[in-house]
């Protein structure tokens, strides 16, 4: 497989070419980077693909979000007219202002949240992600063949708030009986994440399913998720006020998946902007 990818603005990448190649490498082990003059190709070995291959000239890009209100099972087939890329327009226009920051969903009534997690049941998942504004809401979804939809708060960090990410291999002993991403913030990301922590978390209180969330249980607010371009990867809910660094990153992760996504959290920008031109499958490679 061949991707190739060119700089927008035409600048010249041949001196990219060592960042851009540890960078594939992490992606996908065997890869190999060309570039010439505005372009640089990337080639990928038919048994070793990349998970998609346009993340070889595109950042991934990660968010911590806390939830909003409880999420909602997707209950409309996608691809049908039930199914909405902006399923919370209509609560808008009736009257219903949708809540973008914390404070206002706790205040919102039962009638309210259900109306919200209606709407959410017709989100058409495929939309991806989408925020009205850099300090707005999100909705989101998982990658379950059973897809939940999430209404998320505004962005606690981003890729430019991590400094490293390691994959974390199973240690029973440990109780880690799974492969998992260890993420350690900058200072700026440390701040944020022991701020939200803070204001948001469980007194130490072990609560129920994330599902049940809510005034009368524990906060939605509580819960964070963990989003990779615009995919909820999990929702770890807060039990204390966390000060440290790091952040563990779990889900159903294989040694393979869990080392590309902290290959690709490592690399929260690129050493020059790309867009991707065209992928190509060539025989032989």
């Amino acid at each position: 497989m061949q991707v190739t990818c060119s700089s927008p603005g035409g600048s010249a990448v041949s001196t990219d070419v060592p960042a851009l190649q540890a960078r594939a490498e992490r992606l996908s082990a065997a890869a190999t980077v060309h570039a010439d003059g505005d372009q640089v190709t990337n080639t990928v070995p038919a048994n070793a693909p990349a998970a998609n291959p346009a993340e070889l000239c595109t950042p991934a890009v990660l968010q911590l979000r806390g939830l909003l209100v409880p999420p909602a099972a997707v209950t409309c087939s996608s691809g049908t007219s039930a199914c909405s890329a902006h399923p919370l327009d209509a609560l808008s226009r009736s009257g219903l202002a949708v809540p973008s920051t914390y404070a206002a969903a706790a205040a919102l009534s039962s009638d309210q949240q259900q109306s919200i997690q209606a709407a959410l049941a017709r989100y058409a998942c495929s939309a991806g992600h989408t925020s009205p504004a850099p300090g707005g809401y999100a909705l989101a979804c998982d990658s379950d063949a059973a897809a939940t939809a999430y209404l998320l708060g505004p962005t606690i960090a981003s890729n430019g708030d991590i400094s490293s990410a390691v994959a974390l291999a199973p240690q029973p002993s440990a109780g880690r009986t799974s492969w998992a991403v260890v993420v350690r913030f900058t200072s700026r990301g440390q701040a944020a994440w022991a701020q939200y922590t803070a204001a948001h978390n469980t007194g130490g209180v072990s609560p129920p399913s994330v599902l049940t969330c809510g005034p009368s249980t524990v906060a939605c607010a509580d819960y964070v998720a963990v989003t990779l371009d615009g995919l909820v990867l999990s929702t770890p809910v807060n039990l204390e006020a966390i000060s440290g660094g790091t952040l563990q990153v779990s889900g159903a992760f294989t040694a393979a998946s869990a080392k590309r996504l902290a290959g690709q959290l490592a690399d929260g920008s690129l050493p020059v902007p790309l867009a991707v031109d065209s992928v190509v499958n060539v025989s032989g490679h």
